[in-house]
């Protein structure tokens, strides 16, 4: 299992073909009250390292970039990384675009829609711990904000899908129990598409052409493990929110609208 996880870090890696950091963020710290309302609004130079980002949880920081995309960019897949560990909105050119959080921390940006010039806002909150939960034991702690990952990339799609495609066999196959054989037939899958990216160059890699056709031939194989059990699976996306469940009523109306961004 150790290799296959090693596998899809490789992948994680290799799935940008160019990245740039993006690090001339003009950020401001501010309270939240109400929606449109923030006080005690200042510059926060402090924040300008973002590998020791000095967060005080309860704050929320403002930060705005002019971003222009490169010429050369204009035919590729697009993304902006931003990592944090808080719970962000991202705004392109005053319009909301997508929410931010720990579990949605790359954007695809489309410059048909935006223009490759973008002004770039992100409202970022760093969340105040949620009290003890003694009736479900629910409650999470997470740490302050320490540091921000903010990068430019262009997405090397195959690559990625393969990652993708690998996690999701990983997963299944873990679900199973040591003893059955469609859990073996799975890990050999995996292997077997592992040994075919190891032999291909950096060039083969970043041309994508290769990667397709290792996934192709994994899924072709694992359809078979599964003995073509074929269907149509629909999935529609939902959001889930307590009302005022452990946070203060002001900052439910703020989560409400992030979930519509995803």
């Amino acid at each position: 299992m150790e290799r296959i996880r090693r596998f899809i870090r490789e992948l994680s890696e290799r799935q940008w073909l160019e990245s740039m950091e993006l690090r001339e963020w003009d950020i401001t710290r501010t309270t939240y009250v109400v929606p449109g309302v923030y006080e005690h609004t200042a510059p926060y130079t402090e924040g300008y390292d973002f590998n020791r980002f000095p967060s005080t949880q309860g704050t929320t920081y403002f930060l705005r970039l002019n971003l222009e995309i490169p010429v050369k960019w204009a035919d590729r897949v697009i993304g902006l990384v931003f990592h944090s560990g808080g719970e962000g909105l991202l705004r392109i050119n005053g319009a909301s675009y997508q929410g931010l959080d720990r579990n949605h921390t790359i954007v695809t940006l489309d410059p048909k829609r935006t223009g490759m010039n973008m002004e770039l806002e992100i409202e970022l909150y760093d969340p105040i711990p949620e009290p003890v939960d003694p009736l479900n034991q629910q409650a999470v702690i997470q740490p302050p904000i320490t540091r921000i990952q903010s990068m430019l990339v262009q997405v090397n799609k195959p690559v990625q899908s393969l990652m993708y495609t690998a996690t999701v066999i990983r997963d299944s196959l873990i679900l199973l129990q040591d003893s059955d054989m469609q859990r073996v037939r799975l890990m050999e899958a995996l292997y077997q598409a592992m040994d075919h990216f190891v032999s291909l160059d950096d060039a083969a890699i970043r041309d994508g052409v290769s990667i397709t056709e290792i996934e192709q031939e994994l899924k072709q194989t694992v359809t078979a493990i599964g003995g073509h059990a074929e269907g149509t699976e629909h999935m529609v996306g939902q959001s889930h929110i307590d009302i005022a469940w452990l946070w203060p009523v002001r900052e439910t109306v703020r989560k409400t609208s992030q979930p519509w961004m995803h």
